[in-house]
């Protein structure tokens, strides 16, 4: 008997036999898996609902810190004025404080004794204290930083019931509202 050319089969072929046998027995063998049977007695399949969303309380954000805000003083020692604006930083809130602030009149330490801006960096040390590192820089065309090199330290004091905050150089700023 001859056996179909094997492109022809619709199935996988099975070789049976050994190296002793002239010719190979091929017999087909299925190539797809039996598929499950469904019966009358088989349940439907049912999908749970979705679980129900349970609220999560959103926390409730701290309110700024006394010392955030845009603070005026008149310079006691020129009678300058001076705004402050002091911001929390955001990888430290309640700690950590960006100030600037402007000057309109400075000292000898600027060459057109002109305005100034200050830069500076308050690290709180309770809730009413705050140490602070500046430097005062005159406003272009003057020129001169003050102090002369580096930057300087204070003390800034909030007082909760004027809410003011005093500088160690007896400064005091008033918020503004």
């Amino acid at each position: 008997m001859r056996s179909p050319p094997l492109s022809a089969l619709p199935v996988a072929l099975l070789v049976l036999g050994s190296a002793c046998s002239p010719s190979p027995v091929v017999t087909p063998v299925p190539t797809t898996a039996p598929t499950p049977f469904a019966t009358a007695t088989s349940p439907p399949t049912v999908t749970p609902p979705p679980p129900t969303p349970t609220s999560t309380p959103t926390p409730t954000p701290l309110p700024p810190h006394p010392f955030v805000g845009t603070w005026k003083a008149t310079d006691p020692w020129d009678g300058s004025t001076i705004f402050m604006e002091i911001t929390e930083r955001a990888e430290s809130p309640r700690t950590h404080f960006i100030i600037s602030a402007t000057d309109d009149l400075t000292g000898s330490w600027c060459t057109t004794r002109g305005p100034a801006k200050m830069t500076a960096s308050g690290i709180l040390r309770d809730d009413t204290t705050m140490d602070v590192s500046y430097v005062w820089f005159c406003v272009p065309p003057g020129k001169g930083q003050w102090p002369p090199s580096g930057s300087e330290a204070d003390v800034y004091i909030y007082d909760g019931p004027t809410d003011t905050i005093t500088a160690a150089w007896k400064t005091v700023f008033s918020r503004v509202p």
